[in-house]
């Protein structure tokens, strides 16, 4: 499992794990991201899709479609 290094100014060898990671990421957004990048590569195709849509989000929503 790999380790991400988080900066903190009161702890500065501060190690999370990735699941500990993306738990704290959803309990500060209150889980309103979808998306989890687990990788880079990943990171960088979300990053792709925010500037792709202008939107400042990763997905655009489509909202209710009319069915006659």
């Amino acid at each position: 499992m790999q380790r991400v290094v988080v900066q903190d100014p009161s702890e500065p060898d501060l190690t999370v794990q990735d699941n500990s990671t993306i738990l704290i990421h959803k309990y500060i957004n209150r889980s309103k991201e979808k998306r989890i990048a687990w990788n880079t590569y990943q990171w960088h195709l979300m990053e792709r899709d925010r500037w792709v849509f202008g939107t400042n989000r990763y997905f655009k929503s489509k909202g209710l479609v009319n069915i006659d």
